[in-house]
């Protein structure tokens, strides 16, 4: 079939009428121009002319699950590297040669939560690998790089938001344990 007899074999499934009143002179000449270039198939005029085809439907998506909330990991040492009363001596003298004065409160509030981050981060440290004897060889500089990396002891307001991160995110998400991948990774911390 020619394309005139296309035409007017699609014009003739139309009403006429309809398309006469809606679109006439030049527009309705444009308007099946128009459908004929965004509807290729008709122009083959293959049978009897159906409306254009649908767009193909997008795929639709399932619904996505709710985010099951990953469980906070927190490893644990059976047996801590250094005995609680040696890292309590060795932070007390720590907090003293870093900080004269201030208030016994503060003292111990800040002490209480660097010794909870050590042994959070050191139970991670152990748990990713790094050997036991290493990371007790290298205690001195790791206890700087968490508590006083400038060299000066952070807020207590901070020391407890590292303890709140640890407990409620997982150790491995904490500022203090990134902090210490960071070291290793930059080779100021070999373990």
């Amino acid at each position: 079939m020619n394309f005139s007899n296309c035409i007017k074999k699609w014009l003739s499934s139309c009403s006429w009428k309809v398309l006469k009143e809606e679109h006439s002179g030049r527009r309705a000449h444009t308007t099946v121009i128009c459908v004929l270039h965004h509807y290729p198939e008709i122009a083959y005029c293959e049978g009897p002319l159906s409306p254009p085809p649908s767009p193909p439907e997008e795929p639709v998506n399932p619904p996505e699950a709710p985010l099951v909330p990953q469980p906070v990991v927190i490893p644990q040492l059976a047996q801590p590297l250094i005995l609680d009363e040696s890292r309590n001596r060795i932070l007390y003298e720590r907090y003293g040669a870093l900080n004269v004065g201030g208030d016994l409160r503060r003292m111990v509030s800040i002490i209480n939560a660097q010794f909870l981050v050590e042994r959070y981060v050191e139970a991670a440290l152990v748990d990713d690998g790094f050997p036991a004897n290493s990371i007790l060889a290298n205690y001195r500089l790791l206890r700087g790089i968490l508590h006083s990396p400038q060299g000066e002891l952070f807020t207590e307001q901070t020391y407890n938001s590292y303890v709140t991160q640890i407990r409620e995110r997982g150790t491995r998400q904490s500022v203090p344990y990134r902090r210490i991948l960071r070291a290793i990774h930059n080779s100021d911390l070999f373990l």
